[in-house]
């Protein structure tokens, strides 16, 4: 029995959910638009529209028994165009029992006459899913990390309270496309955790953008990171 209890906020991405859950191709077709370029496979190649659809739409003879989604991050480009960072939980019955998998996928959503269509997409491998120890978040908040321009003020309010209350400002450099980014904060408001920051710290999201935001910031208290992958 398939598994179909995950949900968004955006219509279109639960049809288009629906449509990959049953395999039904000619049900996943209308959802993409098949001008050339519209799909990029893990490496950036552009592949041919067609194929898009008839890849998700092949998972359910693969196994597929589960699919979650989770939106990170979502942008209004224009009127009727949205971006959305989404991450993938992914159950697939194999003749080995019951695996989990996770990928990331961009998608940009184009609204035409009504209909919302699919008119870029992006996705990473599907890999095996990782043991996690830390607790993930059920809905990531896609405004955890707020306006790029946002990030001197917030941090200037923060150095403030801390010289009257004594606590640290901690800054947590990252965007809402980023999923450890979210599992960070879900750790951050765990029972276990919680306490600790709430009593010691004033935290500040500085969004870096696509790592063209902040960066003077960055470079002001020191920070280094690791790039992670949008997709």
């Amino acid at each position: 029995m398939l598994e179909t209890s995950a949900s968004s906020s955006f219509e279109p991405l639960n049809r288009w959910r629906a449509a990959v859950l049953s395999g039904d191709r000619a049900a996943c077709c209308p959802l993409h638009d098949v001008a050339p370029g519209a799909g990029q496979d893990p490496q950036g190649q552009t592949q041919d529209p067609i194929e898009e659809p008839g890849y998700w739409s092949s998972l359910r003879r693969a196994g597929l028994s589960r699919l979650d989604i989770k939106i990170l991050e979502v942008k209004d480009l224009q009127p009727g165009v949205k971006a959305l960072v989404l991450r993938f939980d992914v159950g697939l019955r194999t003749s080995e029992g019951e695996k989990s998998g996770i990928a990331s996928v961009s998608q940009v959503w184009l609204e035409q006459l009504g209909e919302w269509r699919i008119v870029e997409t992006q996705r990473s491998d599907l890999a095996a899913k990782p043991a996690m120890r830390l607790p993930e978040p059920a809905k990531p908040n896609t405004q955890l990390y707020p306006d790029p321009g946002d990030a001197p003020s917030a941090i200037a309010l923060a150095l403030a309270a801390a010289g009257k209350d004594h606590k640290r400002v901690l800054l947590v450099f990252g965007g809402n496309w980023c999923y450890d980014c979210h599992v960070l904060d879900a750790t951050f408001h765990s029972k276990a955790i919680s306490p600790l920051v709430n009593e010691n710290y004033h935290v500040v999201h500085v969004n870096v953008g696509d790592y063209d935001r902040n960066l003077d910031l960055a470079k002001k208290y020191e920070i280094r990171w690791i790039k992670a992958s949008r997709v």
